[in-house]
């Protein structure tokens, strides 16, 4: 596939035809009520939240100047999950109450199980490599070490973590995973051969399961001291750019991040923009994904309504509406509930396939793998759709 024309089908997918409205929260911002009240003199005006609405104000003209619904929040009241997973994007400051992150990452983790795509822009002044460790360490979810531990019930391991490993650790000693070390296991969850070489040196623990043990509680405390808040979950499958400091994929997220100058706001909009393709383009979503994207752009985009025979015909409603309620068979019931579903669902089917507009993007996905296919030099046409899934392949598969 041409690069140019693979990221050109990400772009149109996942920015140009999905996103419609776009929400925006800093607890600097001036939100709409603030200004009115302060107005009407019913609240005193808090002039620091001027320039930094300035900035509101410039994203808020660019999203609007893409035919964008554009909201403004600032998030102390009312940041609740339900309503902002309704926008098609969320552009949300990393700190959100005095300083602090964890009004902001606590929503990501509630997104991340949502029922689709949630495509989010974190914005910060911060170091992007800190922001890109604690969102995904987060993310990820680390495990309770002290109660594995415990219920390992191994003494010579509870000893060997107790008096050698652990203030090792607390000392950054040379058990202490690297951040690229760090980055690795949170994107693959496999403990690092460096660690087990030095838990095999030390020479305590002999048996090979106690030191992989060992091994993956270093990794799980690397974890846990970047995650900002804990998790009910751990293990959570995290994807991200190889230097930990551009996008983050877990679950339903999709998460860019921004770094905010202070006195520099002009071009931001497009700098936005320009991020947030970037690190989609990155990311290199599978055709799947691209499918599966842009139908759920084509059913929104055209409510897609209903015109089949049943649609019009009141009195065949009226019918099955009578069949279904008479019957006292659950059974039954299901079944005459089950041709209504089929009808309707027959009737998206029909009115997906004769879109035009939709049947073209897919056969542009696929003319994509096969051109790149063709220059790709692979032999084997398995082993090339292997690597587009990231699965491992050789010459005999």
């Amino acid at each position: 596939m041409t690069v140019a024309n693979y990221n050109s089908l990400v772009q149109k997918t996942f920015c140009e035809n999905a996103i419609r409205s776009v929400v925006m929260i800093d607890d600097d911002f001036l939100t709409y009520s603030e200004s009115i009240r302060a107005l009407n003199n019913e609240v005193d005006l808090d002039y620091n939240k001027i320039d930094s609405s300035k900035r509101a104000a410039t994203l808020e003209s660019f999203f609007q100047s893409k035919n964008m619904i554009c909201d403004v929040d600032n998030g102390s009241v009312n940041f609740d999950v339900d309503r902002i997973r309704k926008s098609d994007l969320i552009i949300v400051d990393y700190h959100l109450d005095n300083n602090a992150p964890d009004k902001t990452l606590k929503p990501l983790q509630d997104l991340k199980d949502s029922d689709h795509l949630n495509m989010i822009v974190i914005y910060t002044r911060e170091n992007l490599e800190t922001v890109w460790m604690q969102i995904s360490s987060t993310l990820k979810g680390a495990l309770d070490i002290n109660s594995l531990i415990i219920d390992y019930d191994n003494e010579d391991v509870q000893s060997y973590w107790e008096d050698v490993v652990l203030p090792n650790l607390n000392d950054n000693g040379n058990k202490a995973l690297t951040r690229d070390e760090t980055i690795a296991y949170i994107k693959d969850s496999k403990p690092c051969r460096r660690i087990k070489r030095l838990i095999h040196d030390d020479a305590v623990l002999e048996d090979q399961k106690d030191k992989n043990f060992i091994a993956k509680m270093i990794a799980e405390y690397a974890v846990s001291r970047n995650a900002i808040i804990s998790s009910n979950t751990s293990g959570n499958v995290i994807r991200g750019d190889e230097s930990g400091v551009k996008w983050i994929q877990c679950g339903n997220i999709f998460v860019s991040l921004f770094h905010k100058v202070q006195d520099d706001h002009e071009n931001d909009g497009d700098r936005i923009w320009q991020t947030l393709n970037d690190s989609l383009i990155e990311w290199k979503p599978s055709y799947y994904q691209l499918i599966k994207s842009e139908i759920q752009n084509a059913i929104e985009a055209e409510a897609l309504s209903f015109v089949n025979h049943l649609a019009n015909d009141h009195y065949g409603q009226a019918a099955w509406l009578n069949e279904i309620l008479k019957s006292d068979s659950p059974d039954i019931r299901c079944r005459n509930i089950d041709f209504v579903f089929g009808n309707l669902s027959e009737e998206l089917y029909q009115r997906l396939k004769n879109n035009n507009t939709l049947d073209e993007f897919i056969k542009s996905v696929f003319d994509s793998y096969s051109n790149e296919y063709a220059n790709s030099g692979v032999a084997a046409l398995l082993q090339y759709c292997s690597s587009k899934m990231d699965l491992p392949s050789n010459n005999d598969t």
